[in-house]
């Protein structure tokens, strides 16, 4: 799992999800996990990224079901700290 970075471009990011080919998650620190490949979860992700809450996206993190995936994402993730 890993974090996103603080300069994200949140549509890049969510569009290059959509080529992952395994299911790709954003988990809150509250337990959520948005699917980013579904629809709905898109826009509540993007709810939060629009919202004075953003900041607590980067509280939460990405996780991706294949290794493959993970270095599509690379450019949007933070270092791991």
């Amino acid at each position: 799992m890993m974090k996103l970075r603080h300069d994200v471009d949140m549509v890049g990011f969510l569009q290059m999800a959509d080529k992952c080919s395994g299911e790709v998650f954003y988990l809150s620190p509250e337990g959520d996990r948005l699917n980013l490949k579904s629809q709905l979860s898109k826009m509540l992700f993007l709810a939060i990224c629009t919202s004075r809450q953003r900041e607590a996206l980067q509280q939460g993190d990405i996780s991706c079901e294949a290794e493959e995936d993970h270095r599509l994402l690379m450019p949007y993730l933070a270092e791991a700290e």
